[in-house]
C-alpha cells in the first residue's frame, strides 16, 4: 500500500491526534474526563468536570476526600465505572450530573461508601446495571429523578444492597 504526501500527512496527523485523546490521570487535582487507573486521593475542593470521571482499573479506590464533583447540569455520568471489579469509591460530593452522579455497568464487587449524590434532576443518583456483588454504605441521595436505580440483577444479589 502506497501513501501520497497527503495521505502520509494526513496518517501522522492522525497518531498525533490519538495521543491528545487519552484520558489524563486524575491525580490529587482531577481534570475534567480524567480516568482513575491507580488509588487516588484528591485534595478537597470544588472541581467543575462537566465530563465526569472514569475508573479504568481493576482493584482501585477513588477517596475524594469531600470533594465537589460538579457536572452544571451536563448531560453525562459524573463517576463511571464499566466493566471493572473491586472498585471503591467513597467520600464524594457528586452533583448535577444529568445522567447519573455514579454509572456501574459489568462491573463487580464494587464498594460505594460514604458518598453524596445530587441533582440529577432527569435521571439518577446511582445506576447499576447488570453488575453483582457490589456493597453501597452510608450514601445519601437527594434533589435525582430517581436516587437509586439498579437493572439485571438476579436475586441472589439483592442482599448486597
Amino acid at each position: 500500500m502506497t501513501f501520497g504526501k497527503r495521505g502520509f500527512g494526513a496518517l501522522v496527523l492522525f497518531f498525533i491526534f490519538i495521543e491528545f485523546v487519552e484520558a489524563v490521570e486524575c491525580g490529587s487535582i482531577p481534570g475534567d474526563g480524567c480516568s482513575v487507573t491507580r488509588d487516588t486521593v484528591f485534595f478537597q475542593g470544588n472541581y467543575f468536570l462537566p465530563h465526569g470521571i472514569v475508573v479504568n482499573a481493576d482493584d482501585v479506590s477513588l477517596d475524594c476526600n469531600g470533594s465537589v464533583l460538579d457536572g452544571e447540569h451536563n448531560f453525562q455520568n459524573g463517576i463511571t465505572i464499566f466493566r471493572r471489579a473491586g472498585v471503591t469509591i467513597k467520600n464524594c460530593n457528586v452533583a448535577n450530573y444529568e445522567r447519573a452522579g455514579l454509572f456501574a455497568r459489568e462491573s463487580d464487587f464494587a464498594r460505594i461508601e460514604n458518598n453524596l449524590f445530587s441533582g440529577s434532576e432527569w435521571n439518577y443518583g446511582v445506576h447499576i446495571y447488570h453488575s453483582s456483588g457490589n456493597i453501597l454504605k452510608d450514601n445519601s441521595m437527594s434533589g435525582n429523578r430517581v436516587g437509586l436505580y439498579v437493572e439485571g440483577l438476579e436475586k441472589r444479589d439483592y442482599e448486597h444492597f
